[in-house]
């Protein structure tokens, strides 16, 4: 008898082969139709405009799938859909991009777009003409159109609707090849056209949610978009039965629901709960991007709540199953396993389930490692071998413990091995506290490593909040993902060069992406808090393998957010040393609501693999209102899933043909031969296994691949670079094997700057090491990350002057001193070399120009007082409503001239008025701005600030108050464009009027000794340390931390820092959150001590009055915030009685 999981399979398989492998759904056949759909940030909201039509069109055959990557109008890419859909306010448009649409609308692809696409790219004609038409001018009102031309294929038999929306005026219109099917008052408001062999179907409908909600609107949407594919008869298609069942639902009042903007004890209404799909069901529900198809490799019955995974040298999976998650805390007792999954016929499909290990409890992450299986599974680090290769565990042992269990999801997690040998992970605030080779450790929040075999563990860098994702580039630059509103981080200097200069403070990691937005297409998503981004953020893994497009190799990351049914695509931008990501598309998302990705990796066949825990209860905590906590610090719910999982494969239909490896069968030599395999996965296998050998006969064929200078598409040599750690992990690059240390010296002038990077990270710490880098040119490099490499191994070299005076010329240079951590490399590396450093200093003070008065830019803002005005709307300006409703207006009283913006709300707003500028990463900036109020109360009132950047926001002004001036300055991250906020409310909802006038945002152009002379005091503070042996002390004043403070900026800290962000868990007179415990009267209860004690350490005391949990989830603050700002903090704190 077939087991469930293999009946589900052959439906599946059974589905997949009557349509093209081109296209995506899960289960995709030929009657789906593949539509990309454009869109931006812009203030009609194409995300949110999604969410609304395309579970309706899924449903109904058809994929839409979503990207605001103005990039994928390219002919590859394009070529794969069967239209494009264009929701946006993109105003121009590259040549090369209007190209490629032209080209391939008169290809014969369907191009459809709709609203406010009438006002994009204005700048080309040709574009203007393809559409039909661009918008004029608007007003509003609820009406219906009038069909003239009913006998048209897309009108036949519809009979129109009505709804509110905008009333679009046109012009430019361009009648040839165009048959208008309805007016609006004589204005043509939905037309189509042709273009060479494609269709053009257009609607000036759309503006918000009441119309993309409408039932007639979602039809006249179908038969439009069926239509430009090419469906004579799209009348007669969307009268048959929808593709998909509806889902079947089952009352509840078990399901805690936190409203958008509302109470946030989780006592909301959500009383419907859907019942668990088959996997061939559930894969229906499923949108992969075009030219992708998703795969299921095994399910349940065979394996239950997969919680991570890794792959052997033979290329199978291990997938590690937890039931007792989250509250069965029984680590002698354990229900949980570990699964070996094999496809022994090579169909794609998992075929043979041999338990290796089991009696295990809650185990997070596994690692290959010394010829066994590292597994996480707190408090202890296991190491697990076969020894008479049956497949089943023989050997078990704790390698260390430490790791707390007094939260289940917030331990270790995410094992990698390292580029280094080292093995690589994440913790999140359940911490670690523990002693590991003779040392004792304490940390929580961040990234880690250790030796394989468990005798040295490091504490690399913290993080913001709770941490479940890591990756590893392919050149060894490591990333991590939170949970929370924090899905991308770039690890760039670990603790422990900071740690080498007095008072020097590694600060945690912040955000690298643009936003912690995603893209769901159901609104049936259920958060705690930062509702519409990443609340359960997990993975950050980089796509390292070639079996995907170009695109893809070395510059994507994915990040799963199982609250939002998706795993998303993060592209991955490099700006000198500094990471930025973007988010514009996902890989897949859903709208079963069951469907929850938890974690992906790159797989043995170059394809993207991920575990779907398959779980409707995702949150974890906090505890809701009138529930109770369990063991594992999770709210106790039986509606927890217990009996299903899958893991899916993202396959790519032109990847190359996949040969499986076997690397227990491997020579030496083979193993040599696979360190240049276009896969990292068993590059990493080759190495681990070389290493682990520990023969030095190998060393020759090494050398070769050091020695080979050939460069891929996207500038790597991979063998070279894993040849190095190779040659490192066997201890041979050092002064007692001179040629192998020569090869490595020469591995400096490599063409590829991954190759010259790692060999830098290679070298020993020694004389001769600083002789071959200032040899090499390696300060003077064209790569940033080259350079910062260099300066971090000269700080670990002996002492030299040559290389102080080096280090200071080189980070005398504005494209370093400007850089986002060059800085801080050439702090601890001139504080090394401290005395060729400062002579270096002196010298460049006594010749250089004397001139305090540091010089500003022009202003960047486009229309900065509002004067241009087209069609009511000042130009350049958008509207960006985060919650509550407002009303937007350009008036005609502004402060200078005649115009300015306006916001107002009567019953409470969190919204802006906005517009985005091109800026330069690293560098300081002035925003500023006129701020005007009436009545203003609630949330922080007007103000001006950068989206997303914490230290970007001015002053804000409440109440009533006349024309008042604002000001912040800040220095940028790794941001390449800035989206300034004329706000209103701000982090909660205001009520009243503001108005915002001559905005101004001005790049401050620091004399060259301003960046140098912060690195130039450190050095020196450094060296006068040494002197007197005083590297030593909490405070870097000296100052207690208890004392001074200024009430007034440590209430802004609480109210209105982003990266702290107390107020979200905190409330202070009935405003923040609650997941801890509430503030206001913590001075009548404690003394400042006591509330430093808690800023600097959260887990020390418990308060009494804080029962959800026995650990903090709060980070120390010294890890976010310096010692004034912790005084200040204080300081506010304390006033609270």
């Amino acid at each position: 008898m077939l087991s469930r999981c293999w009946s589900m399979l052959i439906v599946s398989l059974v589905v997949s082969v009557g349509g093209p492998a081109t296209f995506a759904a899960g289960g995709s056949d030929s009657g789906r139709l593949h539509v990309l759909m454009l869109g931006d940030g812009g203030h009609h909201r194409p995300a949110q405009r999604l969410v609304d039509i395309a579970p309706y069109l899924l449903h109904r055959g058809i994929d839409l799938v979503y990207t605001d990557d103005i990039d994928d109008l390219n002919a590859v890419s394009l070529a794969r859909y069967d239209a494009l859909l264009l929701y946006a306010n993109i105003d121009t448009i590259s040549d090369d991009h209007a190209r490629a649409l032209l080209d391939y609308v008169a290809g014969g692809g369907g191009f459809v777009p709709v609203h406010c696409a009438s006002y994009c790219f204005r700048n080309n004609p040709k574009i203007v003409a393809l559409i039909g038409g661009q918008f004029k001018s608007h007003e509003t009102g609820t009406f219906r159109t009038k069909i003239i031309a009913p006998d048209h294929p897309v009108m036949r038999d519809f009979a129109g609707f009505e709804s509110w929306d905008e009333t679009y005026i046109h012009t430019l219109h361009n009648p040839q090849h165009r048959t208008v099917l309805s007016e609006r008052d004589g204005e043509p408001y939905t037309w189509v056209r042709t273009h060479g062999k494609g269709r053009v179907f257009y609607t000036a409908w759309g503006h918000d949610q009441r119309t993309f909600t409408n039932p007639g609107f979602r039809e006249l949407l179908e038969r439009g978009i069926r239509w430009a594919c090419g469906d004579d008869s799209p009348a007669a298609t969307i009268t048959r039965r929808p593709v998909l069942e509806p889902f079947e639902y089952v009352k509840t009042d078990k399901v805690p629901y936190y409203p958008p903007g509302g109470d946030r004890s989780g006592t909301g209404v959500w009383n419907l709960m859907p019942k668990p799909l088959s996997p061939a069901e559930s894969m229906k529900h499923a949108i992969t991007p075009a030219g992708f198809d998703l795969k299921l490799f095994a399910c349940d019955p065979q394996i239950k709540k997969p919680v991570c995974m890794a792959w052997d040298d033979r290329g199978r999976l291990w997938v590690a199953e937890t039931i007792d998650y989250p509250n069965r805390i029984a680590p002698d007792e354990g229900r949980d396993r570990i699964t070996i999954c094999e496809d022994t016929d090579h169909d794609g499909i998992a075929d043979k389930f041999t338990v290796f290990a089991e009696g295990l409890n809650i185990p997070t992450s596994m690692c290959f490692a010394n010829g066994g299986l590292i597994v996480l599974q707190a408090p202890d680090t296991l190491y697990f071998q076969d020894i008479d290769n049956d497949d089943v565990a023989d050997v078990r042992r704790v390698l260390f413990t430490g790791w707390s269990k007094h939260d289940t999801h917030a331990g270790p997690s995410n094992l990698r091995y390292g580029l280094d040998n080292w093995i690589y992970g994440t913790v999140g605030y359940a911490g670690f506290n523990g002693v590991v080779g003779g040392e004792h450790h304490k940390f929580s929040m961040g990234i880690y490593r250790f030796k394989p075999d468990g005798s040295k563990l490091e504490y690399l860098r913290a993080t913001n909040n709770n941490t479940w994702g890591l990756g590893q580039s392919e050149d060894g630059l490591i990333f991590a993902s939170t949970a929370n509103n924090n899905p991308s981080n770039h690890l760039p200097i670990a603790n422990r060069y900071y740690q080498r200069v007095a008072d020097f403070k590694a600060a945690a990691l912040r955000p690298i992406a643009d936003s912690s937005r995603f893209l769901p297409i159901t609104d049936k998503v259920r958060q705690v808090d930062v509702h519409g981004g990443y609340t359960s953020g997990a993975s950050h893994s980089i796509y390292t393998a070639r079996a995907y497009p170009r695109a893809y190799w070395n510059s994507t990351a994915f990040v799963n957010g199982p609250t939002g049914h998706l795993l998303g695509v993060f592209r991955l931008m490099r700006h000198g040393t500094a990471v930025s990501s973007h988010n514009p598309f996902n890989l897949v998302v859903g709208d079963d609501e069951w469907f929850a990705p938890i974690i992906a990796e790159v797989g043995p066949d170059g394809a993207v693999w991920f575990l779907d825990w398959y779980n409707y209860i995702v949150q974890h905590n906090p505890t809701p209102k009138g529930r109770e906590t369990g063991p594992g610090n999770a709210y106790i719910n039986d509606l927890r899933d217990k009996r299903h999982g899958r893991v899916y494969r993202v396959v790519y239909k032109d990847a190359p043909q996949y040969k499986p490896h076997d690397l227990t069968r491997s020579t030496p030599q083979q193993l040599v031969n696979t360190l240049v395999d276009t896969n990292m996965l068993w590059r990493l296998h080759a190495q681990r296994l070389l290493v682990q050998r520990g023969l030095p006969d190998v060393a020759s064929s090494l050398i070769s691949l050091v020695q080979d200078t050939s460069v891929d598409e996207v500038g790597l040599n991979t063998g070279a670079i894993h040849a190095l750690w190779t040659l490192h992990g066997l201890h041979l690059i050092d002064e007692a094997h001179p040629m192998v240390l020569a090869v490595a010296f020469g591995a400096l002038r490599h063409p590829s700057p991954g190759v010259r990077r790692n060999a830098l990270q290679v070298l020993p710490s020694s004389a001769a090491t600083v002789d071959a880098i200032l040899k090499a040119g390696s300060l003077n490099d064209d790569d940033a990350q080259v350079r910062l490499a260099a300066l971090l191994a000269l700080s670990e070299c002996p002492s030299s002057t040559i290389a102080g005076a080096s280090i200071f010329g080189m980070i005398a240079e504005s494209r370093n001193f400007q850089d986002a951590w060059l800085p801080d490399a050439a702090t601890i590396a001139g504080a090394r070399h401290s005395a060729g450093f400062l002579a270096a200093a002196d010298s460049a003070r006594k010749a250089a120009p004397h001139d305090d008065q540091p010089k500003v830019g022009p202003n960047l803002m486009p229309n900065a007082s509002f004067e241009e005005i087209q069609n009511g709307q000042p130009v350049a300006w958008k509207v960006r409503n985060y919650n509550g409703p407002a009303d937007h207006a350009i008036v005609e009283a502004g402060r200078t001239g005649d115009h300015c913006l306006k916001i107002s709300s009567s019953v409470g707003s969190d919204t802006s008025w906005f517009v985005d500028v091109p800026v330069t990463p690293g560098a300081l900036y002035r925003l500023s701005g006129w701020v005007k109020t009436d009545s203003v109360k609630g949330a922080r009132g007007g103000l001006f600030n950068v989206h997303g950047l914490k230290d970007g926001v001015t002053d804000a002004i409440s109440g009533s108050q006349d024309w008042t001036r604002v000001q912040r300055e800040f220095r940028n991250d790794s941001r390449t464009r800035f989206s300034i906020n004329c706000l209103f409310g701000g982090w909660g909802k205001s009520t009243g009027t503001v108005w915002y006038d001559d905005v101004s945002l001005v790049m401050v152009h620091e004399l060259p000794t301003e960046p140098l002379q912060r690195v130039i005091r450190r050095v020196a503070a450094d060296a006068e340390a040494r002197q007197s042996g005083a590297i030593a002390g909490a405070a870097r004043s000296g100052k207690p931390l208890d004392q001074g403070g200024d009430p007034a900026r440590g209430r802004a800290i609480f109210f209105k820092n982003e990266l702290v962000g107390c107020v979200r868990c905190h409330k202070v007179a009935n405003e923040g959150g609650d997941v801890g415990p509430d503030l206001s009267d913590i001075a009548k209860r404690t003394d400042r001590a006591y509330i430093l004690e808690s800023l600097i350490d959260p887990n020390a005391k418990i308060a009494e009055s804080y029962k959800q949990s026995p650990i903090s989830p709060m980070p120390p603050m010294q890890l976010l915030i310096s010692d004034d700002e912790i005084r200040d903090l204080v300081a506010f704190l304390s006033t609270l009685k």
